[in-house]
């Protein structure tokens, strides 16, 4: 199973790239949001000067410039991050395109690594041939099937991160909360394990071909009807294997980031 050029660029697109009317719908949904994350950040900065005046008022004490300026400077820093969420993660997605561009050109593509289907070997009589024939056809159709089960899973991953655009400046005002902070924690972590997903598609699909190449997956066998079963069974396991493992991409990245 190689990776086409289509593929990699698909994988490794900017969100602009990738879907510009999806791209544009959800800057102008983020934009939209940040006036309502603003009122949120505000509600969130009276609410702790509020609690730091009850407990200095218990102990005698007042806010001085210097406890203040310790208070605001985190709200300073939200508030950037809301005002340049898009940014945030449009930059976010170009460190990781970049690290796969340079994965593409360190690790070569296996070129004569590909699943293949083997002819029907000659010595089989009309039902055996009829019966590979069709065998054949469903491993071709696996084939294809795994191939657009790859761009399905890519497509997904993309939805997932216009979704976490449009939404990054409501879910990114949390963290200035020590209450709410761990909804900003768990929105960073789904980000980078998505964005990540699409290394690990790309280590996938370099790595897949080399290690089905050889004859780590050869099988004994006599006689033509043998060899032909055991040839289109071979193909059938290299495409169930590439399936479960390009499925449970996702996973992966998300258990390298430690998320749930």
């Amino acid at each position: 199973m190689n990776i086409d050029d289509e593929t990699l660029s698909q994988v490794l697109s900017s969100l602009k790239d990738y879907n510009p009317t999806a791209n544009d719908l959800m800057e102008k949904l983020s934009t939209a949001l940040v006036p309502v994350a603003m009122v949120v950040l505000g509600i969130l900065m009276y609410m702790e000067y509020a609690d730091l005046n009850r407990k200095l008022a218990v102990e005698q004490g007042r806010v001085n410039m210097e406890l203040f300026i310790s208070v605001a400077w985190k709200y300073m820093v939200a508030f950037i991050c809301v005002m340049a969420s898009d940014q945030i993660i449009d930059s976010i997605v170009w460190l990781n395109s970049a690290a796969g561009w340079i994965m593409d050109k360190v690790v070569p593509s296996n070129k004569g690594s590909n699943i293949t289907i083997s002819e029907i070997p000659k010595g089989v009589n009309g039902i055996q041939k009829m019966f590979l024939n069709t065998m054949n056809g469903m491993a071709q159709f696996g084939i294809w099937s795994s191939e657009i089960i790859t761009k399905v899973m890519n497509f997904m991953r993309f939805i997932t991160l216009y979704m976490i655009k449009g939404l990054a400046p409501m879910l990114l005002v949390f963290f200035v909360s020590e209450e709410w902070r761990e909804i900003s924690k768990g929105f960073l972590k789904q980000l980078l394990a998505v964005v990540l997903q699409g290394l690990v598609l790309i280590l996938v699909l370099k790595l897949f071909p080399a290690v089905m190449a050889g004859d780590m997956f050869s099988v004994a066998s006599s006689g033509a009807w043998e060899e032909g079963l055991a040839n289109v069974f071979l193909v059938f396991a290299k495409v169930i294997i590439f399936i479960i493992t390009i499925v449970g991409s996702q996973r992966v990245a998300k258990q390298w980031i430690g998320v749930s």
